[in-house]
């Protein structure tokens, strides 16, 4: 099922007021426990943002269209955040909606942004406290299941699982180092992007999805 998430009046620096949205699809709705899947696709005006975040738009899509196509045993749900870049806007008022019920049915939460410079190391896998929890150990586990590189583990908070976290939900993101030289300049284009970072990230989501 597709359907509009939450509707947001949104304020920048460079449109101003405006309207926007979350997009929200599941897949499963009401069976097992839930995997929440996010990436924003909102972007500044000063770049094209391929990796940040095209790329994680571009991944979740995937993943979508393949489990729909597949199946899967949890309840999915593909998570498209709207305002990000101005501060988590999107993910926070969709944490903060949520219910009881549905909290103590979510297994684990990944937010999938600016993991695909090709100029970068392979992707990191992040918590807001940078400890190991629920969700972390479902990608550990996965890629032994399925013998995938495993990420290294990291601090950061300034993303979408933030939103999660700060709700107590098992949460984490993938992303890369802080060095990254595209962010938010006119470089940020397809032409820079690794696609073997995304097929990682993919796998890393695909394995947790399939247990």
């Amino acid at each position: 099922m597709v359907k509009e998430g939450n509707n947001l009046t949104i304020s920048s620096i460079e449109n101003g007021p405006f309207e926007s949205a979350n997009i929200v699809a599941e897949l499963n709705e009401g069976a097992g426990d839930t995997i929440i899947l996010c990436a924003h696709y909102d972007s500044v005006s000063t770049t094209p943002g391929a990796c940040d975040n095209a790329a994680g738009v571009a991944v979740l899509l995937e993943l979508a269209r393949v489990f729909s196509e597949t199946g899967a045993d949890r309840h999915v749900v593909f998570l498209f955040t709207t305002g990000e870049e101005q501060g988590m806007l999107g993910a926070t008022v969709f944490a903060r909606e949520l219910s009881e019920e549905y909290k103590n049915n979510t297994a684990a939460v990944y937010a999938l942004d600016m993991f695909a410079d090709s100029n970068q190391q392979t992707p990191i896998l992040y918590t807001c406290d940078g400890e190991p929890d629920r969700a972390t150990a479902l990608i550990y586990a996965a890629c032994q299941n399925y013998s995938l590189a495993a990420p290294v583990l990291g601090k950061e908070f300034r993303s979408d699982h933030a939103a999660f976290y700060g709700i107590g939900l098992p949460a984490a993101l993938a992303a890369q180092g802080e060095s990254d030289s595209l962010y938010h300049t006119p470089y940020d284009i397809m032409d820079n992007l690794s696609s073997d970072y995304m097929d990682l990230v993919f796998a890393w989501m695909a394995g947790v999805l399939l247990g």
